[in-house]
């Protein structure tokens, strides 16, 4: 990783929320964290491991309440600025939905000294091949528009604690958009008195 004063890791991760009748919302959301933060990102896994006790990764959707508080606490705690891009799709559309929200995302966090960008695989492995190459596509686009031309990316897996913050943001912001069970709400409101996220929808022809 590149690690120049004053730089951001920038980690994402999707939700995808399906209504019964209505379009897909697809969100692809996550948070900058500061590189030189007195906390260091191997004490930042360990405390989102204990926020997940359980063998399996967390995930915001397999989750109880004092789970989620306790995630989405630590992810507004160390990842300084929340923030997600809202997308509307049909199921056979996910692949440019989140190609656009992930070029909008990265267009508006250009005012940040971003560094590296890291993503959950949706393959098996952490290469450039298969859907992974959506990321990389977004990623080139936003170079050739001279956004985060230092940038390095990567891929993580789903087992790895740092990606649980995005999960736990991607989530909220995922709920709030579902918005059919009474707590729904509840978890971005949560997100909004705790820190500033930045939130945007892209909004289709």
């Amino acid at each position: 990783m590149n690690n120049l004063p004053n730089s951001y890791t920038l980690i994402l991760d999707e939700s995808v929320v399906e209504l019964e009748g209505s379009p897909q919302k697809y969100v692809v959301g996550g948070g900058l964290l500061f590189n030189h933060s007195i906390t260091t990102f191997g004490e930042i896994k360990k405390l989102a491991q204990e926020a997940n006790p359980s063998k399996k990764p967390f995930h915001w959707t397999d989750r109880g309440r004092t789970r989620r508080l306790e995630m989405l606490d630590l992810a507004a705690h160390h990842a300084l600025t929340p923030i997600a891009v809202i997308n509307t799709c049909k199921p056979k559309d996910q692949e440019e939905a989140r190609f656009q929200c992930l070029v909008r995302l990265l267009q508006i966090t250009q005012s940040y000294d971003i560094q590296n960008i890291l993503l959950e695989t949706r393959e098996a492995s952490l290469r450039n091949n298969g859907q992974n190459r959506t990321d990389s596509r977004a990623i080139t686009q936003c170079r050739q528009e001279g956004i985060h031309l230092q940038a390095t990316y990567d891929w993580y897996r789903k087992s790895d604690p740092i990606g649980w913050l995005a999960d736990a943001i991607a989530g909220s912001v995922s709920f709030n958009q579902r918005n059919t069970k009474i707590d729904d709400t509840a978890w971005f409101s949560h997100l909004k008195k705790i820190s500033k996220p930045i939130i945007e929808s892209i909004v289709q022809p």
